[in-house]
């Protein structure tokens, strides 16, 4: 009896389904193949109860893998009979989903080269890099700020990409640790954050505690000398800012990210003191759920530094004027797109 009066609720949402505009669309054309196969995010309207939710979840067979409270959204894995495209149409006609979405792919972006004389973004004089005049003064005058400030230890970047080279002779001095479990019990959750030994941040990918945030792709390394590189040290890179302390988020999944590690690893940012959030990649599809939890990063008061995109031409993540590309394209004022 109970699976019938559940089988009559659920034909009861897809007859409303057929007569209710669908709350967020998403087109062919948009999400394309920039998402994970046979996985949604969902977000129920808070009127909704846990039965409902159940009954929906169980006639599409959808595993529900975890719940990111923080936004009240819902991971699904979709049995193999239900493309995401399905499940997203069926999904977002009813009137008690509030929205969904695939689980979108995001697109590491380009940094630039190592060696201070290299990077024209710090101080252009017009030197020459590889058969290249560069233009004096067309630069971010890093030299000229450093004398007024150099950035302090209290302000802590949370780099979300690939991992990072904790034992870096560039980074080694600047990376963040969390004390409770640097000085606590080998695997026990000293400070009682739901990670075990996160020592100098988490990966989201495996989950392993945090003496194993690097990845094998360079690109986080990268992107947190950019920021923190000690300088005046005779070798390497010159760091922006150059006493920052750097959260190491590894998000990657080797040439990608997606959007429930990267929120998973938002919601880390913001409660374990992270004053400045760095997302050096970006796509064309924008997020009902990564938008909501910049919201929540924005009411913390953190910054959100978001790649605008490599390119500059008319395809799409290129001209922001055209096409969108997020999280930098976001309408919220705690983000800074940069190109």
């Amino acid at each position: 009896m109970k699976n019938f009066h559940s089988l009559i609720v659920f034909l009861i949402f897809c007859l409303f389904a057929e007569i209710t505009n669908s709350h967020l669309c998403f087109s062919d054309e948009l999400i394309k193949k920039n998402y994970v196969t046979n996985e949604v995010l969902v977000r129920f309207h808070d009127w909704v109860d846990e039965t409902e939710k159940e009954v929906v979840r169980n006639n599409l067979n959808a595993d529900l893998v975890k719940i990111i409270k923080s936004i009240k959204v819902e991971y699904w894995k979709l049995p193999s009979n239900i493309s995401t495209q399905e499940a997203v149409r069926l999904l977002g006609k009813m009137p008690i989903v509030e929205y969904v979405e695939p689980n979108f792919i995001h697109k590491q972006q380009a940094t630039n080269d190592t060696f201070f004389n290299k990077q024209w973004a710090l101080l252009n004089e017009g030197q020459n890099i590889n058969g290249i005049e560069g233009t004096a003064g067309a630069d971010i005058q890093a030299t000229e700020a450093w004398n007024i400030f150099t950035g302090t230890n209290e302000v802590i970047v949370a780099v979300v990409d690939s991992g990072c080279a904790i034992s870096h002779p560039d980074l080694q001095n600047n990376i963040w640790i969390n004390e409770s479990e640097y000085y606590g019990t080998d695997n026990y959750d000293d400070d009682g954050n739901g990670y075990i030994d996160d020592v100098f941040g988490w990966n989201f990918i495996n989950d392993y505690f945090g003496w194993e945030v690097f990845g094998d792709n360079r690109h986080g390394t990268h992107v947190s000398g950019i920021i923190a590189a000690t300088t005046n040290n005779n070798q390497g890179i010159a760091g922006t800012s150059i006493n920052s302390k750097i959260m190491t988020l590894r998000v990657d999944k080797g040439t990608h990210f997606d959007t429930v590690s990267i929120l998973d690893a938002f919601d880390y940012a913001r409660l374990n003191g992270a004053k400045i959030v760095n997302c050096s990649f970006g796509g064309p599809n924008g997020s009902n759920s990564a938008y909501l939890a910049i919201s929540l990063l924005n009411n913390a008061g953190i910054l959100v530094i978001a790649a605008a995109g490599n390119g500059g031409g008319d395809k799409i993540g290129d001209n922001n004027d055209i096409y969108g590309h997020y999280p930098s394209g976001y309408d919220l004022p705690n983000i800074i797109s940069v190109k």
